[in-house]
């Protein structure tokens, strides 16, 4: 128990930094097993300092805890759903074979998420309808964790840098901007 709790972010409910990293090797290697393609979503909450500078610490922490609620809302039961630091959060999910790339489940699942956030009336956590955005960065390929995470962040900053509240997808190898 003590185990599974150092695996759990006590804000949120979710797997941790630590839960996520326990679980993605073994997530990883049975979707190449059984020919799906594992996704990753990276999800940043948009301009979250201001939500805490302008409303306190207390309505940053049930703006996250509302996030990670939506984040549940649009996943599936077998996706694995984490809070990576702060204001970041990420969705490892694998697509089962056969299906069209083109429509490929991780964007597909980020639009959601991204959707749901802007959406959603913020007026019980925050006060005000109007709440956080979130920008989305996903990636796919056979890679480790790190190598989808290193091509997913390379999405959400440019998810960021071209206005927010957006997804990018990054599909294989990370390429570098020069």
């Amino acid at each position: 128990a003590e185990r599974e709790a150092a695996a759990r972010d006590p804000l949120t409910g979710l797997a941790n930094r630590l839960g996520l990293q326990r679980s993605a090797p073994g997530l990883l290697e049975s979707a190449t097993t059984t020919g799906r393609t594992p996704w990753l979503v990276l999800i940043d909450v948009d301009w979250f300092k201001s939500v805490n500078d302008d409303s306190g610490h207390a309505a940053g922490d049930a703006a996250l805890r509302e996030i990670a609620a939506l984040l549940r809302g649009e996943c599936r039961a077998e996706d694995l759903v984490a809070r990576w630091a702060g204001d970041e959060f990420v969705v490892l999910l694998s697509q089962p074979p056969g299906a069209d790339l083109s429509a490929g489940l991780g964007p597909v699942v980020a639009e959601r998420i991204r959707s749901a956030v802007h959406g959603h009336n913020w007026t019980s956590a925050l006060g005000t309808a109007i709440g956080p955005t979130v920008s989305v960065g996903v990636s796919t390929g056979y890679g480790d964790l790190d190598s989808l995470f290193a091509a997913a962040d390379a999405a959400l900053y440019r998810a960021k840098r071209h206005g927010r509240n957006r997804v990018e997808t990054q599909v294989g190898a990370v390429v570098v901007e020069s």
